[in-house]
Formats: C-alpha cells, structure tokens, sequence
C-alpha cells in the first residue's frame, strides 16, 4: 500500500463523525477493519438503530466470513438474494448463531434488542471458540 493509500485510508470521510466526538476513534476503527461502512459513502449515523441484517453482517465481517461461499442462497422468504446481508445471514444459520424469526423469515429490517444481541453473540462465541469468561463467579440470580 502506498503512502497516499494510507493516507487516504486514515482520512475520515464521514460529514457527521467528528474528532470531538465521543466515538471517533471506535468509527475510525471500524471503518478501517472494515465491520462497519456508513450509510452512506459521506455519512455514519452513529445514532441511528441498528437492525437484525446489520448486526449478523457485524458478525460476520469480524468473523472474516468469505462472503462468495454463501451467495445466491437464502434460507429465509424475507432475505432476497442480492442484498448486502444475505450471505452473512447464510453463514449465521448454517453455523447455528441464528435460526431466524420463524421457519421462513428473519425480520432483517426488524431492529435487533439486546435479548437478541446477546443470544447472537453467545453462539457466535460458542460456535467459534472465543473465550467470554469474565471471570465473575455467578452463582445465583438476585431476588
């Protein structure tokens, strides 16, 4: 890579992220690792929800997933083909993190809550190996 590739690599090029932001470097990092793109080539939204078919693609980018190895398959009547998150939806069912919102559909446009988030992250976690031990010994549940 050259240095005016690097350069252009570290310039942000997001109208509504700024240094002074809270999530700057987090956006920065993202975007450079390539988990996250914006909404736009311009624009971030960082306050903006996130859905079902964003977040499994969040997953499957930091996963690395070979995306032309689960193109032009859908498991689900609700993921069509072509869209950007349908091979990452692909790769979450055959690896077990998701089983969708019933036996034909996923809800991709649906906002993801944190109930979900956990449960996709728990069998991504689990599915791959990561260790996720906090080392907290949880014994039991508050009354």
């Amino acid at each position: 890579m050259s240095n005016a590739e690097k350069r252009d690599l570290l310039k942000n090029p997001f109208e509504d992220v700024s240094e002074s932001d809270w999530c700057y470097d987090a956006i920065q990092y993202v975007r450079i690792n390539e988990i996250f793109n914006g909404t736009t080539p311009t624009t971030f939204r960082f306050n903006d929800t996130l859905t079902r078919g964003m977040f499994v693609t969040v997953l499957g980018r930091m996963a690395g997933v070979d995306v032309e190895n689960y193109e032009g398959k859908s498991s689900f009547s609700d993921v069509p083909e072509k869209k950007y998150y349908a091979p990452y939806v692909e790769w979450a069912v055959k690896h077990g993190i998701t089983n969708g919102t019933s036996e034909d559909t996923f809800s991709p446009n649906a906002l993801i809550n944190r109930q979900q988030m956990a449960t996709f992250f728990a069998r991504y976690f689990e599915a791959f190996g990561v260790d996720y031990d906090t080392g907290a010994n949880i014994t039991s549940v508050p009354d």
